[in-house]
């Protein structure tokens, strides 16, 4: 860091002193003076002091600051989704699945469309009333848990008997220790 070295003689008098200000950034200084007498020759005694300032100047301290930022990580759904849609059909028409799990039928399109368990026949279909998610658009999700080994039918009520109809198939729960 260089330094700087000046020397003042100040002589005492009445006139104003001017000010110095200065500008730009204000660097930290640590003075160090030295104020010596020195003698003069004229009849009237006037003191004057020769000062001798040394001027350091210290780096400012620079402290690195973070902001702390967060990555979002998805959940993955547990559920076995079947999506509704779009156009008239289920993504799938047969769902085999062990028992315990949820199924969610997940809304996809412009069309109305439910999930409602029961059967259908060529000319009509007959809820069952296990579950009914009633008529929807998208977005839209309906959950129902599988507690009962068996099959189970389904349909949309107002496209069912054109064919949208799908099955779940539930089977019972791997043995511990078996993979399936």
């Amino acid at each position: 860091m260089p330094t700087s070295t000046a020397t003042i003689t100040l002589t005492p008098s009445n006139t104003p002193t001017p000010t110095v200000t200065p500008t730009g950034p204000t660097p930290t200084l640590t003075p160090s003076v030295t104020l010596t007498p020195s003698p003069t020759n004229t009849n009237v005694p006037t003191p004057s002091f020769t000062a001798t300032v040394t001027v350091t100047p210290t780096p400012p301290t620079l402290t690195p600051t973070s902001t702390p930022t967060s990555t979002a990580t998805p959940t993955p759904n547990p559920n076995h989704v079947v999506t509704v849609g779009p156009g008239m059909s289920f993504s799938e028409t047969v769902t085999t699945i062990t028992v315990g799990t949820t199924v969610e039928w997940q809304w996809a399109g412009a069309l109305q469309h439910s999930t409602t368990s029961g059967t259908c026949t060529i000319s009509n279909c007959v809820p069952d009333f296990l579950w009914d998610s009633g008529l929807h658009f998208a977005p839209f999700n309906f959950t129902r848990q599988f507690n009962t080994v068996g099959t189970f039918s389904y349909f949309c009520t107002l496209h069912g008997v054109g064919g949208m109809q799908g099955v779940v198939n539930v089977l019972p729960a791997p043995a511990p220790g078996v993979r399936r």
